[in-house]
């Protein structure tokens, strides 16, 4: 049995496991799906956690920055009195409500009294109701500090949404594209395992059987050649499995920590020992 029959015949296990599970996940219901892949990722790589921060703060500079427009009470009340005496009593309450376009409107009511009260602060006796608008003419008609914080914080979030989005959709990409490899590599190792217990079986077969006079002792041989060969690519296959799976580890991460990785549980795959095969007629 030639080596590239081997490759051949894990290669074609490997694709057709592949198929199987991809496109039929409901054989296993423990085993880890590019779905439930997906979710882990998303819910615990560092860098989509920072990218969903940046957006929160961008967010938070836009309220802080809108609360510049938000409408302000305020109510201002003095009074003065010695024995008897009223001296004075200066109440004064206003409603401001600033817009984003520069206008402010402004209404209040006021009621000053008092036997020593300026003159120019005594209101009538029921008050002063007031009401008016304000207008900047020159410096700060189009923009000023607060209409600029403003824009600036809605920039801010549309940057931090793209951002968002991009750093997403790589890190998706790239994981996906290492599930693939990663799947790859797990039931390539799971076959060529399988292959290796088939091997040391028909070894072991085999070496009894030439002891017992009933085979030539040049099979021997031949098995444990094939053995070795099949040995050589389970080493291989194990090796490879392990670099994809150290790499698969950094995507996913919990409390600073790299989160242990959830192994597909082990599906039986049947595997036709190779000496029922026949060789092919060269």
């Amino acid at each position: 049995m030639s080596r590239l029959f081997l490759h051949r015949y894990v290669k074609y296990l490997v694709l057709a496991c592949m198929v199987l599970v991809l496109f039929h996940p409901t054989l296993d219901g423990q085993a880890l799906t590019l779905h439930e892949w997906i979710k882990l990722v998303k819910n615990n790589h560092p860098l989509i956690t920072v990218a969903e921060l940046q957006e929160d703060k961008a967010k938070a500079n836009f309220l802080k920055a809108r609360g510049n427009f938000d409408p302000v009470a305020g109510f201002d009340w003095n009074q003065k009195t010695y024995g008897n005496s009223h001296y004075y009593s200066l109440a004064n309450g206003e409603f401001n409500i600033p817009t984003t376009f520069g206008m402010k409107f402004t209404s209040g009511y006021e009621i000053n009294r008092g036997l020593f009260a300026n003159p120019e602060n005594i209101s009538p006796g029921n008050g002063l109701l007031f009401a008016g608008v304000s207008i900047p003419l020159g410096q700060g008609l189009w923009i000023d500090e607060s209409r600029a914080i403003l824009r600036q914080s809605e920039i801010g979030i549309e940057i931090g949404k793209l951002a968002k989005s991009e750093e997403f959709n790589n890190i998706m990409y790239r994981s996906v594209l290492i599930y693939l490899d990663w799947f790859q590599a797990y039931y390539t190792k799971e076959v060529v395992s399988t292959a290796f217990k088939n091997a040391e079986e028909r070894k072991n077969a085999i070496r009894s059987q030439a002891l017992q006079g009933d085979r030539p002792g040049l099979d021997t041989i031949e098995a444990n050649i094939q053995w070795q060969l099949i040995f050589l690519s389970l080493q291989q296959a194990e090796l490879e499995l392990k670099n994809v799976e150290t790499i698969l580890n950094t995507f996913v991460w919990e409390n600073g920590e790299n989160k242990k990785f959830f192994h597909c549980m082990r599906q039986t795959i049947r595997i036709k020992p190779f000496w029922k095969y026949r060789k092919r007629k060269r």
